[in-house]
């Protein structure tokens, strides 16, 4: 109409600023882990003789858990290398886990994929399963815990053992975790298999 006008318009771009920040985290937590992986994977190399512990500990870096175990397949039976989590665990000896048949052994390593329990005292085909597994003395593991995770340990179709990892928060374990514990574990069964080789060959030598 002829006067002077100044138009303004304002647009909100919080979801936008929001979205963008949230991808800037993912890819930043990514490559956090990724670095973490390749750092692991040095210091497992590195070593020759076996430190059960230091699995756990390496994968305590890239995943949250209240309670770890390392176990050995001996037989038809789960030995412990080494528990975290679990004083009364750590400091005794050995706990040995009976695998009743060829059945309980095939759930249990699932084709060598990970198996994830969002709550272990659910009325579930696998959590009544981890429960009858878990008897004895090794109940102590599911004290407190609702999550549970199994990553088995295998070279190529070799099983070796396996990595248990549990929680005290409900469905905490996602399968983003189940990657990267597969990734710590694929790398762990390699060292394991190595400190195998490097113990044999020591014995060799003595007997020379």
């Amino acid at each position: 109409q002829g006067r002077p006008c100044l138009l303004g318009i304002i647009r909100d771009v919080s979801k936008r600023i929001q979205a963008e920040h949230n991808l800037n985290q993912r890819v930043e937590t990514r490559s956090h882990e990724q670095d973490t992986l390749l750092e692991i994977s040095h210091t497992l190399a590195s070593t020759l003789e076996l430190q059960p512990g230091l699995i756990l500990d390496q994968l305590g870096g890239i995943i949250e858990y209240n309670h770890a175990g390392l176990f050995a397949l001996d037989d038809s039976s789960l030995i412990t290398l080494a528990m975290r989590g679990t004083p009364q665990l750590e400091q005794s000896p050995p706990v040995r886990i009976r695998l009743n048949g060829p059945e309980t052994l095939s759930k249990l390593f699932n084709e060598h994929h990970p198996i994830r329990i969002a709550d272990v005292w659910k009325d579930d085909p696998q959590a009544e399963f981890l429960r009858l597994l878990l008897g004895g003395e090794a109940a102590v593991l599911l004290n407190g815990m609702r999550s549970w995770m199994w990553v088995p340990l295998a070279v190529k179709s070799r099983i070796i053992g396996g990595v248990g990892v549990a929680h005290e928060k409900r469905n905490f374990f996602t399968p983003h975790h189940a990657g990267l514990a597969l990734s710590v574990a694929n790398q762990a069964a390699i060292t394991m298999i190595n400190a195998e080789l490097y113990g044999h060959a020591q014995e060799l030598a003595v007997l020379k």
